[in-house]
C-alpha cells in the first residue's frame, strides 16, 4: 500500500508528512481512530489461548491403526503372536514474521512540540495490531504454504488441495483428513448437522466448539432461525370481560449472536466469501516462542500484548497468555542515515494434530 502523504505545504525547510502533521492537534482529539484494521475474531482467540513453543520441533506421537492380533479362543489352538506398529509421529516447525519500526530524526524533532498523541506509543501499538491482522489473514485466509503458518484451509482439507499435514500423508492415513464440503450454493441446517456429525465423536472434547464464518453467512443462518411471527398486543380494560387489541408499542427481531447445537457462530472478515469453518479448538492451537535466544539477550525482548492507550476502533483489548511469540528488537541508528530502526518478530506455528475434528464448507450463497 502506498504511503499516506499530506501535511503542511510550502514554507522553507523540511516538508513534513502525516507522521508529523497528523499528530499536532487539540487535546480533545487525543486518540487515533483505527478505520482500517478489521476485527480479528479467530486470530485474537488463537493468541489469547496460545501455548508454549518450548522445543525445537513440535512432535506428537499419534495412534493411527487398530491392533489386529486379538482373538477369541477355545484353549489349545495357535495364538496370534505378531508385534504391530500402530503409531506415527506428526511434527510441526515454527515460522517467523518480521515488521520494522522506523523513527526519522527530523520528524522526531518536530513532533516533540504540540503533539497531543504520543506518536511513539501509537506507532508501537499500531504495528502490533497490524501483526495480529497479518497473522489472522494468514491462519484464516492464507494458503499455509512456504514460510506461512498452517492455515485453516490447510488443516481442514481432506487431501483435495493439500496432500499432507504435519509431515504425514493424507493418502496413507485417512485420519489426517479434515471434512471439506461444497454446499453447492444452498446453506441449510441439515447440511450443518451432517458436517457436525462427520467431525464429532463421543466424549466431552470431541465436538466442535466454534463455527467461524462471514457476515453474510451469519445472516443466512439467522434467516433460518427467524420464522414469520404475528403477535397481537392485548389488554383487559378495567371492569371489562374481554381483552382488546391495541397497536404494538414496538417489536424487535434479529440476532446479534447465534449458537447452533450450543456452538457459537462468530464472524470474521478474514474468512473468504461463501466459506465457514466448523472447528474444535480443543485440537487447534497457536504455539508461540517465549524465551529469547541466548545470543540475542539484550537485543531482543519479549512483547506482552494488551489494550491500546493511543487508539480507538477495531483494536482488541486482549489479555492473552504469555505464549504469543511476539518479540521486539530494540531501536538502533541507521549506520548512514538520520533515523532509528527497531523490529518486531513473531515466532510460532498454528497447529492441529487432530485434523479429523476440523471442517470447512464453501460455496454457500443462499438458503
Amino acid at each position: 500500500m502506498a504511503n499516506v502523504t499530506g501535511g503542511w505545504a510550502g514554507g522553507d525547510g523540511i516538508q513534513y508528512g502525516s507522521n508529523v502533521t497528523n499528530f499536532n492537534y487539540a487535546k480533545e482529539l487525543a486518540k487515533v481512530l483505527d478505520a482500517i484494521l478489521n476485527s480479528t475474531s479467530y486470530g485474537s482467540r488463537a493468541l489469547y489461548n496460545a501455548k508454549d513453543f518450548n522445543v525445537a520441533t513440535l512432535l506428537k506421537t499419534t495412534k493411527v491403526l487398530r491392533r489386529t492380533q486379538g482373538q477369541w479362543i477355545t484353549g489349545m489352538e495357535p495364538l496370534n503372536s505378531s508385534d504391530e506398529q500402530v503409531t506415527i509421529q506428526q511434527q510441526a516447525n515454527r515460522v517467523l514474521y518480521s515488521m520494522p519500526r522506523v523513527n526519522i530524526l527530523s520528524e522526531a524533532f518536530a513532533r516533540q512540540y504540540n503533539s497531543a498523541v504520543d506518536y511513539d506509543a501509537f506507532q508501537y501499538q499500531d504495528i502490533v495490531d497490524e501483526i495480529v491482522q497479518d497473522l489472522s489473514l494468514a491462519i484464516v485466509g492464507g494458503t499455509g504454504v512456504g514460510n506461512q503458518p498452517d492455515s485453516l484451509d490447510m488443516i481442514c482439507d481432506d487431501g483435495t488441495n493439500y496432500g499432507s499435514l504435519n509431515g504425514v500423508s493424507r493418502t496413507t492415513y485417512g485420519l489426517m483428513k479434515g471434512t471439506y464440503t461444497n454446499f453447492s450454493a444452498i446453506l441449510s441446517l441439515s447440511k450443518l448437522a451432517t458436517m457436525f456429525d462427520a467431525i464429532s465423536d463421543t466424549g466431552p472434547n470431541e465436538t466442535p466448539t466454534v463455527l467461524l464464518t462471514t457476515f453474510p453467512i451469519f445472516s443466512l443462518i439467522e434467516s433460518l432461525y427467524t420464522p414469520t411471527v404475528r403477535h397481537n398486543y392485548m389488554n383487559l380494560p378495567v371492569g371489562g370481560k374481554y381483552p382488546k387489541t391495541h397497536d404494538a408499542d414496538g417489536m424487535g427481531n434479529g440476532f446479534k449472536s447465534i449458537d447452533w447445537r450450543g456452538v457459537p457462530v462468530i464472524r470474521d472478515k478474514a474468512v473468504a466469501s461463501g466459506v465457514g469453518y466448523m472447528l474444535n479448538e480443543n485440537y487447534l492451537d497457536w504455539y508461540g516462542d517465549t524465551q529469547t535466544p541466548p545470543a540475542w539477550k539484550g537485543i531482543l525482548e519479549k512483547v506482552s500484548l494488551g489494550g491500546s492507550a493511543q487508539k480507538n476502533g477495531q483494536s482488541v483489548d486482549m489479555r492473552p497468555t504469555d505464549f504469543t511469540g511476539f518479540f521486539y528488537q530494540n531501536e538502533m541508528p541507521f549506520p548512514t542515515q538520520a533515523g532509528l530502526i527497531g523490529r518486531f518478530f513473531l515466532s510460532g506455528q498454528h497447529v492441529s494434530f487432530q485434523p479429523k475434528r476440523q471442517g470447512k464448507f464453501f460455496g454457500a450463497t443462499g438458503v
